[in-house]
This record gives structure tokens, C-alpha cells and sequence, in this order.
């Protein structure tokens, strides 16, 4: 059980950065190439496109820091169940 939970962290931690680095490297992209952006789809469309691109980053950095306090909660119950046993068996 605790291989499967440590495989689906390291898939969920891969495809948490996967999508960090796709949104943040695509809008580095957009916004160096705006000028010439703009000539091709106009000013509005490029403005809709960044805003997305933000949003999708934004939320990639959300769910890295869900996936954190996640971990850092169930390390946090395991600990507490640990000293409760102890407490409670003795040392």
C-alpha cells in the first residue's frame, strides 16, 4: 500500500510540473513574441490567450501546493499516530 501512495505522489509531483513547465514556458514564449503575436491574431485574442496561459499557471501552482500540504499533513498524522502508540504501550 505505501509503494502505490510513494508511485501515485511521484506521478502526481511529474505531472504537476509537467503542466508548470508547458504554462510557464509558453507564456515566456507569447510574451517574447508578442509584437509579432499581435500583427497575426490582433491585440485582444493575444490578451485572451496570455490570461489563460496565467490562469493554467496559477492553477499548476495551486495543486504543487496542495500536493505539499497534503504530504506534509500525512506525515503529520503518521507521526501523531506513532506518539500515541507509544504513549500509550510505553517506550
Amino acid at each position: 500500500m505505501a509503494d502505490d501512495r510513494s508511485v501515485l505522489f511521484s506521478n502526481e509531483s511529474f505531472l504537476i510540473g509537467v503542466s508548470q513547465a508547458v504554462s510557464g514556458g509558453s507564456l515566456v514564449a507569447a510574451i517574447a513574441r508578442s509584437t509579432m503575436l499581435v500583427k497575426f491574431i490582433g491585440q485582444l485574442p493575444l490578451v485572451f490567450i496570455m490570461t489563460v496561459m496565467v490562469v493554467a499557471l496559477v492553477a499548476a501552482v495551486l495543486a504543487a501546493f496542495h500536493l505539499f500540504c497534503r504530504k506534509t499533513r500525512s506525515l503529520q498524522l503518521s507521526r501523531c499516530r506513532v506518539e500515541r502508540s507509544i504513549s500509550q504501550n510505553g517506550p
